[in-house]
């Protein structure tokens, strides 16, 4: 069975509010001329492009996935072996977008990470991302059961 596990867009919140934006305005331009399918394409792919994970815990592999266009997971299967480990890690993203009257707007992601480390506890990815610490730690344990790997 594989899980499916989001981590976030990949062009931030201002990207991908302009991103939509663009794909919402593409959409009526190309009634009236054909290139308004550059902004349909050029949108969709900024404003819903994320990052996240799948894990086949069958097979004891896991995949870091860039879903382009938000529907096409691209990446390469990693095998799951003893050595590895699962930690949690609070993560602190601030996302920075400039006006053209020079006023700047800060946009905070705080959160935690489930990550996969190897055997020296260095980081190899996140596996997905939650609010607080206590929702990590039952995914943690949840992911922990099925692939039966060290913590950290």
């Amino acid at each position: 069975m594989k899980s499916k596990y989001n981590l976030g867009y990949s062009f931030g919140p201002v990207g991908t509010t302009a991103g939509i934006f663009m794909f919402l305005t593409g959409i009526p331009v190309t009634y009236f001329d054909p290139a308004g399918l550059i902004l349909v394409v050029l949108g969709s792919f900024v404003g819903f492009t994320r990052s996240g994970s799948i894990i086949n815990f069958e097979q004891k592999k896991i995949k870091p996935a860039t879903y382009l266009f938000g529907i096409f997971p691209v990446g390469k299967w990693m095998a799951l072996h003893e050595g590895m480990k699962l930690g949690i890690k609070k993560s602190a993203k601030s996302w920075t977008a400039y006006s053209r009257s020079n006023r700047q707007l800060n946009v905070a992601d705080i959160g935690y990470r489930v990550i996969l480390c190897d055997s020296k506890n260095k980081e190899i990815m996140p596996v997905l991302k939650v609010k607080n610490s206590e929702q990590a730690k039952k995914e943690l344990e949840k992911i922990n059961v099925r692939l039966k790997l060290q913590l950290i």
